[in-house]
């Protein structure tokens, strides 16, 4: 089950030490280049239109009203950044995130015949935007706490294999049965 653990950690590191490249790469396109990704399902399926945003530092996500007589497509749009909007009603902010909330309307054609005319249908917004430094420290942890781990558990078995103390590295060989150094007793194999 250990071991599982271990693999199931360095897993995880590898993939967040992507993540963190990926976001290093879209922090410094963020200054030179503003870049949207949106997904718009068609309207009879979901009443959201989907958002992937990178812009002057900051990566956003969110989830806004769909367009309404939209087909289902996935675009791109990318121009020269603007600058920093200023926040808008319903906008929140706390250590540099920002949290959008609300509600639109989408216009939507009736699916059943005995309505005739477009609908309005109350939609709720979300949408989070972080720093693209707070992006790139959050997914350096796991890589960083991976290195850690992997340094002390190289020094433990260099110390095992010298016959030093594990914890404070003194030489055991006149002592073997505790560390004289810091009062620890070897594990024994």
């Amino acid at each position: 089950m250990r071991r599982f653990a271990r693999h199931l950690f360095t897993l995880c590191s590898a993939a967040s030490a992507l993540l963190l490249v990926v976001v290093l790469a879209v922090w410094v396109r963020s200054v030179f280049r503003s870049d949207r990704f949106y997904y718009q399902p068609s309207v009879d399926r979901s009443l959201h239109l989907y958002l992937v945003a990178w812009e002057r530092g900051r990566l956003g996500v969110g989830m806004f009203a769909a367009e309404s007589l939209a087909v289902s497509r996935l675009f791109w749009q990318s121009d020269a950044p603007r600058w920093a909007a200023v926040p808008g009603p319903g906008e929140r902010g706390f250590l540099g995130v920002r949290f959008l909330s609300g509600t639109d309307s989408v216009w939507r054609q009736p699916t059943t015949p005995v309505v005739t005319g477009p609908q309005s249908t109350q939609v709720r917004e979300l949408a989070v935007s972080l720093p693209c430094w707070q992006a790139a420290a959050l997914s350096a942890c796991l890589p960083a706490a991976w290195v850690v781990r992997s340094r002390r558990r190289k020094t433990a078995r260099l110390r095992s294999d010298r016959g030093q103390c594990l914890r404070c590295g003194y030489d055991l060989r006149a002592s073997p049965t505790r560390c004289p150094e810091c009062g620890t007793a070897p594990i024994m194999a």
